[in-house]
């Protein structure tokens, strides 16, 4: 049970990354993004 439990807890933690990241991009995506230009 604790491993499925984890295992929820870590796909909403992606879900939040995922709409996080459409946002607010990250440190190093920014860099990225940057150095393209």
């Amino acid at each position: 049970m604790i491993s499925e439990y984890t295992d929820l807890l870590n796909k909403e933690k992606i879900q939040k990354y995922e709409c996080n990241r459409e946002r607010f991009p990250t440190v190093e995506e920014r860099n990225g993004n940057k150095q393209e230009k």
